[in-house]
């Protein structure tokens, strides 16, 4: 399930589905990130700027112990990745690389 407050980024998601075949598979809704429950996440991939990374970290804890959380570009405020792996950023010009960062809740 993917989450949004902006329709423009769903619509656009939904459209890189579609075109790799996997509609069927994926789900988005326009929701507010700060207003979700986590709680049923076994795995949360996450893009947020460093600021909203800060707010949000605090409920990242409460989740499961064992719940895998990957970070795109910017890494968990206060937490240590289990690993840190580079990546080709998709959007630059020219190319350029950016970290993916993993972590495992150790349960709160």
């Amino acid at each position: 399930v993917g989450f949004d407050i902006d329709e423009v980024h769903l619509a656009s998601a939904r459209t890189a589905a579609e075109a790799h075949d996997l509609s069927a598979l994926l789900e988005y809704r326009n929701d507010d990130v700060l207003e979700l429950d986590f709680s049923p996440a076994t795995v949360l991939v996450i893009f947020l700027v460093p600021n909203m990374l800060a707010v949000l970290a605090p409920k990242f804890r409460q989740m499961k112990a064992g719940t895998r959380i990957v970070s795109y570009h910017f890494p968990l405020p206060d937490w240590t990745p289990v690993t840190t792996e580079e990546t080709d950023h998709p959007h630059t010009a020219p190319p350029a690389t950016t970290s993916v960062y993993s972590y495992i809740v150790d349960g709160g």
